[in-house]
């Protein structure tokens, strides 16, 4: 009987702690919710680490990624540094100078300036409590690209508060246990920079309105640093100082208030000029990401061609030779401004032989004009060539005509960046004969008015350019080539089809 009672008892006891177990699992289920659902951090802090790797492989691909990354939920990002770019910026453009090395011929080096701007892209990649992370990228391009050009130099990171700026040095991801090839470079410097300490710890201060000295003598070997305050600009300087007294990395921003970045430059001496790896950026310019409502496009330059103007022809003569074959012309009407409108002139591309190409640029294909009542700017603006060639040329243009109007987004800056090749007022800009410099003439002559530049030497005719703008027809003429008579590019007879 006693023992019977006994069972009857463990029986009872474990039927008890069955149903308390069931309801703990329960409050666990209630709070981990079903897979693909969202999951707050606080959730995710209770789970053993496998459990978090297949819910993190259950959720939304964003879900996934900020979770992985350790983004904040809904973190909307605040950038109001002055010094900094407009929180709208997404995309910029720069003149890039760099160092090229040709393999080919022995020894052989020389300074590589692009003849089209380089495009640089903006990311804003995390806020934090008391400042947010950014990257500036410069896309890559294959147009004479120094083989120095990797990650490092092509990607900086920027960790951005309301009075500083810090440059965030890239730690080293592969010597560290979490590294893992195949997951974003982004997401693997948030998750090891995950606080502003963490930040500033990793960072060299690039930007402050107050400055910072240099606290090491003049040629003292180490890493001198400076920020000065010039103006409306601040400057970042940091030279490293060998034991023996050369220089060797060094490194300078150039901020503007109200702009941003305007200037950068980096590179490392060397006895031999090949392995200096300088890179140098200058005319910094960034676009938004607002859309401008589109508008009517109005030209009323009688200058210009008519508005119902679309397809011309035109005989074109392009080599040595000067063989002249008759093609069309496109005019593409792009955007209208608050003075005036963009527009297009594009060459249908023609079978040109191989010694042709080696002078033709894409500036001879797509002519930007900038029209205004009573003037017209030629633009010249040409992110570089992705292959550095013309087959991939539709797509190329198409992306040109929206970086144009992202970047040169108003009418002033379009006139910064235009050359004036049409206007009623005289200009004359002569040039004594065996000096050298830039002949400018703008003339009207009966219903034309024609535009001449010339540039030269002391000796040698370099570059010229000749437009004709007749009333009521538009361009009727444009020639231009490298001297007197060498590879030149005219387009003739130009009217409307």
């Amino acid at each position: 009987m006693k023992k019977s009672r006994i069972v009857i008892f463990l029986l009872l006891m474990m039927i008890i702690t069955g149903c308390m177990t069931d309801e703990s699992q329960d409050e666990v289920s209630g709070d981990i919710v079903n897979a693909g659902d969202k999951v707050s951090e606080n959730q995710m802090d209770g789970l053993g680490e496998e459990q978090s790797e297949r819910l993190i492989e259950s959720q939304p691909d964003n879900q996934a990624e900020n979770l992985q990354s350790g983004q904040m939920e809904d973190g909307e990002i605040v950038c109001e540094n002055p010094y900094f770019f407009p929180q709208n910026t997404s995309l910029m453009t720069s003149e890039i100078f760099c160092i090229k090395n040709d393999t080919t011929i022995t020894n052989y080096t020389y300074w590589f300036k692009s003849n089209f701007k380089v495009e640089l892209e903006l990311h804003w990649l995390k806020q934090y409590d008391n400042g947010c992370l950014a990257k500036l990228s410069i896309v890559p391009f294959s147009y004479n690209m120094p083989d120095y050009m990797d990650e490092t130099r092509m990607n900086i990171y920027f960790y951005v508060t309301s009075d500083e700026i810090y440059r965030i040095s890239y730690p080293d991801l592969q010597n560290i246990g979490s590294y893992d090839a195949d997951m974003n470079d982004d997401i693997l410097l948030i998750s090891m920079l995950d606080t502003d300490e963490k930040l500033i710890d990793n960072g060299e201060l690039v930007c402050c309105p107050e400055g910072v000295e240099d606290m090491l003598e003049e040629g003292e070997a180490g890493t001198h640093t400076s920020v000065d305050l010039q103006g409306n600009q601040i400057s970042y300087n940091r030279v490293d100082i060998k034991a023996n007294g050369d220089r060797e990395y060094y490194e300078n921003f150039i901020w503007e208030e109200g702009k941003g970045l305007v200037g950068y430059m980096s590179g490392y001496d060397a006895e031999d000029i090949k392995d200096t790896r300088l890179v140098y950026l200058e005319d910094i310019l960034y676009g938004t990401t607002d859309q401008t409502e589109d508008r009517e496009i109005v030209c009323e330059n009688p200058y210009f061609f008519p508005q119902n103007v679309s397809l011309l022809k035109a005989d074109i003569t392009y080599n040595d030779f000067f063989i002249t074959i008759e093609d069309e012309l496109e005019l593409h009407w792009l955007k209208q401004y608050d003075n005036g409108c963009l527009a297009r002139l594009s060459v249908v591309p023609f079978d040109y032989d191989d010694y042709a190409a080696a002078y033709l640029w894409i500036g001879d294909f797509e002519m930007y004009f900038y029209v205004t009542p009573d003037e017209i700017y030629r633009v010249d603006f040409y992110v570089s060539f992705a292959d550095g060639s013309l087959k991939n040329r539709d797509t190329y243009i198409d992306y040109n005509d929206h970086l144009i109007m992202a970047v040169l987004n108003t009418d002033e800056r379009l006139m910064e960046y235009g050359e004036l090749v049409c206007s009623l007022e005289r200009i004359l800009n002569d040039v004594e004969e065996g000096e050298g410099g830039t002949y400018l003439s703008m003339r009207q002559e009966g219903d034309q008015v024609i535009y001449d530049r010339a540039c030269s030497t002391e000796y040698n005719l370099n570059d010229w350019e000749h437009y004709y703008w007749e009333n009521g027809l538009g361009l009727v003429e444009y020639k231009r080539g490298f001297s007197a008579e060498r590879d030149p590019f005219y387009i003739e007879n130009i009217m409307a089809k």
